[in-house]
């Protein structure tokens, strides 16, 4: 067993030392975006056995597997094209999203009912690594089957008996990782969504309706306030964010809200965001926020979101493409909500509307 130590300037260099070892079969230990996770080669049947060995699970229990990007998803697992936008919106992120099978993995990742669990992510080091492996590498916590996750490589090593530490090929030591939430696992088999297991986010769909006309858009807005914003405002803070191509409807839905408070919303695409104060209980302020000329990250954290999430208060943005962007702003005084609009070819607007 071999340990190094992971810095910013070594990570291509460690990267490919460990695909050199995952492609020998073995296991390694790397940091993730939650715990340390034990990395196979999913695609070999002898390094997934390993891996049950290892953590002492039986087979037919699933293990998930990292992939670089969207778009590989397609390579390991069928998914309804009306749920592409909902993927792009939850993934890179805190999500384990479970779809059916193209049978492209060892067979013992998967539960006996052919699905297979799939994450992206922004880690850094999971990042270089699945770019340059010519294969998906297992999702799994670095520990044994009933034991808690690890954040040190100190921690678990102290879990192991030699015999355990000499199954171990590498493991890449990146310190003690922050204690974040697990992922949130959600099926999307056919055209139902099931939460399996709540991590950082929860994902519970409310409320789904189409609509032709800009009015309906409008009309539909105005209902959804009453219906489920209205009653969170008495409590919380409320964040809704508007998800949808350009020209989706994102606009017109949120002019609905102001018109119930005889405001006239435009988009704020060059200022970023508008503030409307309303003073009508439960609705104290209403900001109205577009992302869409932010380039990086980093200016979405300058904007001091944060500021703006006291109770009463409802912040509408438009352009919220990544749940993991805004993570940092998922509290208990804040109640979070997403609106997804996909434009159908007869011009039809589809909405759906989860509460996170």
């Amino acid at each position: 067993m071999k340990i190094v130590k992971l810095k910013k300037n070594n990570i291509n260099k460690i990267a490919h030392l460990a695909k050199k070892i995952l492609c020998q079969d073995q296991l390694i230990v790397v940091p993730s975006d939650t715990a340390y996770g034990l990395a196979a080669n999913a695609g070999s049947t002898k390094a997934v056995k390993k891996i049950f060995d290892f953590k002492g699970r039986k087979f037919g229990k699933g293990i998930s597997i990292f992939l670089h990007t969207i778009d590989d998803i397609k390579k390991y697992a069928y998914y309804n094209q009306n749920q592409i936008e909902l993927i792009k919106t939850l993934l890179p992120g805190s999500f384990t999203l479970i779809f059916k099978s193209k049978g492209k993995t060892a067979p013992q990742i998967e539960p006996p009912d052919k699905t297979i669990g799939v994450r992206v992510i922004n880690q850094p080091f999971i990042k270089k690594l699945t770019s340059i492996c010519p294969f998906p590498i297992t999702a799994t916590s670095a520990n044994i089957s009933g034991k808690g996750p690890h954040y040190s490589v100190s921690s678990f090593l102290k879990t192991l008996s030699q015999k355990k530490r000499d199954q171990i090929g590498l493991i890449v030591n990146a310190g003690k990782l922050p204690k974040r939430p697990t992922s949130t696992v959600v099926r999307l088999v056919g055209d139902k969504l099931k939460v399996l297991r709540t991590g950082a986010f929860d994902l519970k769909l409310l409320s789904r309706f189409s609509t032709k006309k800009a009015e309906d858009t409008k009309t539909e807005a105005k209902e959804i306030y009453r219906k489920f914003l209205k009653k969170e405002l008495s409590r919380k803070a409320v964040l809704v964010i508007l998800k949808g191509e350009l020209g989706a409807g994102k606009t017109v839905f949120a002019k609905g809200i102001g018109e119930i408070f005889n405001r006239e919303l435009v988009s704020p695409t060059f200022v970023l965001m508008d503030e409307y104060r309303i003073g009508r209980p439960p609705l104290k302020n209403l900001y109205h926020l577009d992302l869409y000329r932010i380039e990086d990250e980093k200016e979405i954290v300058e904007l001091e979101i944060e500021r703006l999430l006291k109770k009463g208060n409802l912040v509408l943005i438009e352009w919220g493409e990544k749940l993991s962007v805004l993570e940092s702003l998922k509290k208990e005084n804040v109640s979070f909500f997403l609106v997804q609009i996909e434009t159908k070819n007869s011009g039809r607007r589809s909405f759906s509307l989860y509460k996170i």
